[in-house]
């Protein structure tokens, strides 16, 4: 396999596995394969080849789940007998724990109609844009509740700056005007 074929492997079993609340269970997980849509053609093209590789060696399973297809590995003892992966996952728990959180919160924001009062804001956005800029895999669903935040964070900024120019210039207009008299 090449390197970018070795990477989506790594990322594509990240995404198969979840961790408890605490960070030390592990087990797999069924996704759709939807949220293992890549925006890039080519590499979701071999996003697919690498499932597809997964899949006849009998380390993945499809299926479905109204009417969605998805994912997961065959069998839990795969977690905990595969030394990559335990490698893969002992190198990626604090990521793994993230983005946990990261897609609890946005079925939130689904659900609530993607109301900007839950999207990320602060610093919890900018550690959240830290884990993308390193290339961690996240979903498309992921990476649009990312965009929504930080387009509206820089709104924010923007309406902040214009009414900080606007009382400036008020308080000039006013010592304009005082010291005229």
């Amino acid at each position: 396999p090449t390197d970018d074929e070795r990477q989506l492997a790594h990322d594509l079993f990240l995404r198969l596995i979840t961790l408890d609340d605490s960070g030390q269970e592990v087990s797999r997980q069924r996704v759709s394969l939807a949220s293992l849509a890549l925006s890039d053609p080519k590499r979701n093209q071999l996003m697919q080849d690498t499932i597809d590789t997964f899949i006849e060696a009998r380390l993945l399973t499809q299926g479905v789940v109204r009417e969605e297809p998805t994912l997961e590995i065959s069998h839990e003892i795969l977690i905990h007998q595969w030394k990559r992966l335990q490698t893969w996952l002992e190198d990626n728990r604090e990521f793994l724990l993230f983005q946990r959180a990261l897609k609890q919160d946005v079925k939130a924001w689904n659900t609530n109609n993607r109301s900007s009062s839950y999207l990320y804001s602060g610093l919890k956005l900018t550690r959240a844009l830290d884990w993308l800029a390193q290339g961690n895999p996240i979903s498309e669903e992921e990476q649009v509740f990312l965009t929504t935040a930080q387009q509206r964070r820089q709104k924010i900024r923007l309406a902040s700056f214009a009414f900080a120019v606007i009382i400036m210039a008020a308080v000039m207009i006013a010592i304009a005007i005082f010291s005229s008299q």
